[in-house]
């Protein structure tokens, strides 16, 4: 398991440099640092707005045992924090704990290298049922982190994958408005034939 199993990924290696990169944008804070404080210069850097909550841990990686894990999971959080994906404010009150306990539970129970291995089982999300908050967060952000992770490596044109996202087909124009929108048709559970 592991990176070889991500060589239906492509060019990993060359995609995961581009990672470290980006992760050593704002004098290396992200990629450095196990543990993210909101008062640190790098958000105000990278012009990420801290809203109301200007000091604190705001993420703690330290948990991870596996280095590509922890670093996907950087990743996943600072594009998605500067692309306003998901909120600074977001990150504090809900995923921060999911974060941290990510890193705890997958070094011990999973024994890939890769977000982007894990088994679709993986993926589901436990339903709002009969689960704590905290186990829902965690299933939430565990989900989310898959895909993002499968779709970062995945260098397929969009038409050959089972999940397309308009911004990612060429040639096609998305209004403003519709950015806010998910703007994504799934064939997932099409049946094959």
């Amino acid at each position: 398991m592991g990176t070889a199993a991500l060589a239906q990924y492509g060019a990993f290696e060359d995609k995961y440099n581009r990672m470290l990169e980006y992760l050593s944008s704002e004098g290396s804070y992200w990629i450095d640092n196990d543990q993210w404080y909101l008062e640190a210069d790098s958000f105000r850097q990278a012009g990420i707005n801290t809203g109301k909550k200007k000091t604190g841990k705001l993420a703690d990686f330290g948990g991870y045992r596996s280095e590509q894990l922890k670093n996907e999971m950087k990743y996943f959080l600072l594009y998605s924090i500067k692309n306003g994906l998901l909120s600074v404010s977001s990150l504090y009150g809900h995923y921060r704990e999911a974060v941290r306990q990510m890193g705890i539970l997958q070094g011990g129970r999973h024994p890939a290298d890769s977000f982007a291995v894990f088994n679709q089982g993986d993926e589901k999300a436990v339903s709002a049922g009969n689960v704590s908050e905290k186990e829902r967060l965690y299933q939430i952000l565990k989900r989310d982190v898959i895909r993002f992770i499968r779709n970062y490596y995945d260098d397929r044109n969009e038409m050959e994958k089972d999940v397309w996202h308009s911004a990612c087909i060429p040639g096609v124009k998305i209004s403003a408005a519709a950015k806010r929108q998910k703007a994504s048709i799934s064939f997932v559970k099409v049946p094959s034939y």
